[in-house]
């Protein structure tokens, strides 16, 4: 149990760090003329919807982080069983119900049951790589 809390935690750490390295965030800003990332950063505060994709792609880079963090590790290493840990808690506080499905637009983050599947395939892809990430936009 303390290695997939540990896994959990490291996911989420990379997740937000992950928004702050993709430039996700509006402390990222690094001019006076908008880039189409400080354009993105500034529609996905208004708009929920548009953060969807950002926090897909901090997804990916949670995991790839901690399956990169965790190979080096001694006696355990990192899967992405925590980041799955994390999907199914937060899947089971809404279900995925019909309000979810009609108002998921309004939402900052997509549904769990969306983001399961894409933290799976990131693992898999990972493996099939021999370990190496896939760089993310």
């Amino acid at each position: 149990q303390p290695q997939l809390l540990d896994e959990q935690l490291a996911f989420v750490l990379g997740h937000e760090l992950a928004h702050h390295y993709l430039g996700h965030l509006p402390c990222t800003a690094a001019s006076a003329v908008l880039t189409a990332s400080e354009i993105n950063t500034l529609l996905s505060s208004a708009v929920p919807a548009f953060n969807q994709p950002n926090e897909i792609a901090a997804d990916v880079n949670g995991v790839n982080s901690v399956l990169n963090a965790g190979k080096r590790r001694q006696g355990y290493p990192w899967t992405e069983g925590g980041a799955l840990l994390s999907m199914r808690f937060f899947g089971g506080l809404d279900r995925f119900s019909a309000s979810d499905i009609i108002f998921g637009i309004d939402r900052s983050p997509p549904p769990p049951a969306v983001r399961q599947p894409i933290v799976e395939q990131t693992a898999r892809t990972w493996r099939a790589m021999g370990g190496r990430s896939i760089p993310v936009p």
